[in-house]
């Protein structure tokens, strides 16, 4: 089984409905001349890429856009409408307070399957105290943590996985 564990689902036709979400979004992926795709292209790039299944992630910096790129309830959204194909991944702010209390709910109430961190966007270090509560939470529900981290000019993914296939 071959699974894309790195999946932005920013311009996925189900969360397109909001003309002045998919402009946020565009703006903030840098999107300018992209438009909205429908399911079925996604699928089809899937398959003929030998991609059985993908990790989608939500993406939040509300404490410094205002909102989420993704929301968890998006990524939600389109795992309910394709469980044999995606798993989610929440995304919270730790710079919020109530970030803990959303991952919990993400967790719980959404059934995301793990976190997803951007620290060099968070402007954090992976030893930053406001992540532990979030790894705390990760380690309870058995979800994986995605940090991605900016070191000089790569972008490497560090993926810390429990099985959550």
């Amino acid at each position: 089984m071959i699974i894309d564990v790195h999946v932005h689902p920013v311009l996925f036709g189900p969360i397109c409905t909001d003309s002045d979400r998919v402009n946020f979004r565009k703006k903030a992926f840098g999107l300018y001349k992209s438009s909205p795709v429908p399911m079925e292209q996604v699928m089809a790039v899937m398959d003929h890429a030998g991609v059985d299944r993908a990790v989608i992630l939500a993406e939040d910096y509300s404490a410094s856009m205002g909102q989420p790129i993704v929301s968890n309830e998006e990524v939600k959204r389109i795992v309910e409408l394709f469980p044999e194909r995606f798993i989610g991944f929440a995304s919270v702010d730790p710079r919020e307070e109530c970030a803990a209390e959303k991952l919990k709910d993400a967790f719980e109430k959404l059934n995301l399957m793990g976190l997803k961190l951007n620290l060099s966007h968070l402007n954090m270090y992976p030893d930053d105290r406001r992540l532990k509560p979030l790894l705390d939470l990760c380690t309870k529900y058995a979800g994986a943590v995605s940090q991605r981290l900016q070191l000089g000019t790569g972008f490497p993914v560090k993926i810390y996985t429990s099985d959550f296939v």
